[in-house]
Formats: structure tokens, sequence, C-alpha cells
């Protein structure tokens, strides 16, 4: 691939201090993921869809089973219908965290720990005794299983370039919208057959589970920064030098000063209301 189709930027930056800085040698270097074999990209694109398919169909897969819900806690349909409101709830929230995360951790664990400790919570719905355990429970597994939503544009921008782009992302978006129309149709399945409603939770459960053991081994890390960040802690422990690092690395930040940044500013920028914004004086979080 010629060096005019490579967007990564590959810049050399002097060395501050004792620190030995590590970057791309050039910009066709094979490290860079822009530049990876075809058969890599694909299994990305791949992956990421099967993520995107997992989280969207837990959605909506509970919409069949609210009668059932409804019927077995002695609650109004309208209650039960917050099991499937307030996981898109958690939508919203999650999207706004785990954006801005995969920039400072990558995007290949935000994505699996997403989905991991999505399906891990599933377990309050699918073992609950009462309906607020369920709501509860469905409300931060939608937190959580955003993560493949959230991190879907970087990811496909480190594989791709521009041009490339337009072919890829229509894919993994195809699959992103195809999640709520399949889910109602695998929840009527379940909740018709003989087993019990609670199946479309443990379907969704067991699946997340296992696409992240997969991936755990086989996803491979697309965001160019914290690929270096690997590779100088593995130059660390070969040469015994602590001076080697990476640019992301060099981001030495407090408790503090990672809430403000990863957590609080994104929250922030979304909000259209600028004396909402004024008036819990975050934008004095944000300037300083």
């Amino acid at each position: 691939m010629g060096s005019d189709c490579i967007e990564v930027e590959v810049e050399k930056e002097e060395p501050q201090g004792c620190d030995l800085l590590i970057d791309f040698e050039h910009p066709n270097d094979s490290r860079i993921p822009q530049n990876w074999p075809l058969a890599k990209k694909i299994l990305v694109v791949v992956m990421l869809s099967v993520f995107n398919l997992i989280g969207t169909i837990s959605s909506s897969i509970m919409s069949p089973a609210h009668t059932r819900v409804a019927e077995q806690f002695g609650a109004s349909r309208e209650v039960a219908i917050l099991c499937t409101t307030l996981f898109m709830a958690g939508y919203i929230f999650g999207f706004l965290t785990f954006g801005p995360l995969s920039e400072k951790f990558g995007r290949k664990w935000p994505l699996i720990g997403g989905i991991a400790i999505s399906s891990f919570l599933e377990l309050m719905p699918a073992l609950g005794t009462n309906i607020q355990t369920i709501v509860i429970g469905r409300l931060f597994a939608g937190f959580f299983g955003v993560s493949p939503v959230a991190v879907m544009g970087g990811i496909t921008s480190d594989c791709f370039t521009l041009a490339h782009r337009s072919i890829a992302m229509p894919i993994v978006i195809c699959l992103f919208f195809s999640g709520p129309t399949f889910g109602p149709m695998v929840g009527s399945a379940i909740v018709g057959s003989s087993l019990s409603w609670r199946w479309t939770i443990w379907v969704m459960l067991i699946s997340g589970l296992g696409v992240c053991v997969i991936a755990a081994f086989v996803f491979p890390e697309t965001y160019p920064p914290a690929i270096l960040r690997k590779e100088a802690r593995v130059l660390r422990r070969k040469y015994k030098n602590l001076a080697i690092r990476s640019k992301l690395e060099k981001e030495h930040i407090g408790l503090h000063e990672f809430a403000r940044v990863y957590l609080l500013r994104p929250f922030c920028a979304s909000l259209t209301n600028v004396s909402f914004c004024a008036f819990f004086d975050t934008d004095y979080f944000i300037s300083n």
C-alpha cells in the first residue's frame, strides 16, 4: 500500500529527559493497523459486527416477555416495559463513557470488558426474584453493553483509510441496526416455546461471554498508541530499561484529572443547554 493512502501520521519526537520514546518507523510500518493484511482486517470487522449484534439484540430481546414478567411479579405492563426502556437509558450514558475510555486504554479491552460485565450483570434479571432487581440489572447491563457501539467508529478508522472505510463501516452498521429487529424475533421464539422467559436473558448471557473469551485471544488491539504502549512494556522487560516509554504512557494523570478528562468532559460536552452547564459550574472543570 502506497504511503499516499496512509492516514496515520508518524511523527518523530525528541525524547525528554531520560525517556526513550518509541514510535512507528515509517508510514508503511506493518504494525500500523491500516497496513495490516486484508484477512486480519476482515477478522476485526467480523468480530466487531458480532459484538454489535449481541449488544443490540440484548436491548430488545425481552420485549416479548413483558407480559409474562408482569404476571409473575404482579407488576403493571408499564413497569415491565422498563426492562427494555432502562436498558436503552443505560446506552446513553455508556456511550459517553466507553468512547473516551477507548482513547486512553485502547479499543480491545473496553470493548471486551463492556460486553463481559454486561453479560455478568444480566444475572440479575436472569435470577432476580423481584421486579426491582430485574430492571436495575437491565439498566446497568445496558450501560456496559453499549461498548461495541461506542468504539465502532474508532476501530473502523484505525484499520481502514477513508477510501476503504465506506465499505467496512456499512457492514458493521448493518448488523448494528439489525439487532433491535432480530431481538423480538428471538425473544418471541423463546417465549412461545416451553422455555421460561428468563431464557431470553440466558441466551444473551452465554453468547456474550462466549464471544468475549474468543475475542480475548484472537481480537487484536487496533489503537496505534495502545499498540506502541504494549510494545514499550515488552521492551522494558526485555532490556530491563524503565526509561523506554510510548507517547500514551507519558500522560501522568491522577484520579481527579482522569475523571475530569475522560468521564466528566464528555458528559458536559454533550449538553446542549449552556445555562445548565453554567449552573453546575462544570465549565470551570472543563477549562481548568
